[in-house]
Parts: structure tokens; sequence; C-alpha cells
């Protein structure tokens, strides 16, 4: 049903106007058209354009994959350096234990818990070196 057609109390209840209704209308169709005409700009963009466009983004996906790489680079190196720490540790935990043993005296094995952390850390690193070699491989 129209709203025009409805009674009179509903009419008041919905406080319906008819220049309110007109300028509603006109603001719709000018949203539309405004709509239409971004559409056309955007459909009128010509290639070269659009090469540039996917320029700068493939430029900037690059540049994404060199922040990555240096990232995981600066990874590899804290690495290394934990590694050459557990490897000191794991050493003079078995100097330790020599001499313990030669002295006949007690001790606490500190090599296999150390070993283990080293071997975690060997693995960390050895995945972190693919993932290198796959950004590398996909500059």
């Amino acid at each position: 049903i129209p709203f025009e057609e409805l009674p009179e109390d509903m009419i008041d209840h919905f406080q319906f106007n008819d220049e309110l209704k007109a300028i509603a209308i006109r603001n719709e169709r000018e949203m539309h058209r405004r709509h239409e005409e971004a559409v056309a700009a955007a459909a009128a963009m010509d290639g070269a354009e659009r090469d540039d466009q996917e320029n700068q983004e493939a430029l900037a996906g690059r540049e994404r994959i060199l922040l990555e790489i240096a990232t995981r680079e600066r990874q590899l190196t804290a690495l290394r350096r934990e590694i050459g720490q557990l490897e000191g540790e794991v050493h003079g935990a078995r100097a330790n234990a020599s001499s313990a043993r030669a002295a006949g005296r007690m001790h606490v094995d500190q090599e296999k818990p150390l070993q283990g952390k080293l071997d975690a850390k060997r693995r960390q690193m050895a995945e972190l070196r693919q993932v290198l070699l796959r950004l590398k491989a996909n500059p």
C-alpha cells in the first residue's frame, strides 16, 4: 500500500511529509548518479595507470620480502651466537664432569640439559635457514 493511501491517523503517526519524500528521492538519485560516475571513471582507467599501480604493488611486495630476509638474517646471527655460547657451556660441563670423576667426587651432570638446548637451537637454525632459502628464491 502506498504511504499516501494510508488512513490519516497512520500518516500522522509516521509523520509522513511529501516534501521530505521528494528530498529523499532526490538525494538517493544523486548518490546513485555519483556512484555510476565513479564506476565509469574506474572502468575508464587506462592500461598504463593499471600497469603503474601493479608495478607499485610489486615493488611493495619485494620490499616486504627484503625486510623479512633482513629480519631472518638477524635472527640467524643471534642463533649462531647462542649456539656458540651453549657449545662453550657443554664443553665446560664435560670438563667439570671429567675432573670430578678423576678426583672421585660426586657431581651433577649438566651436560645433558645443555645438550638438549643446543640441539633445539640447531634445529631452530636449520628451520630458519630453510625459510631464508625460500625467501631468497622468490625475490
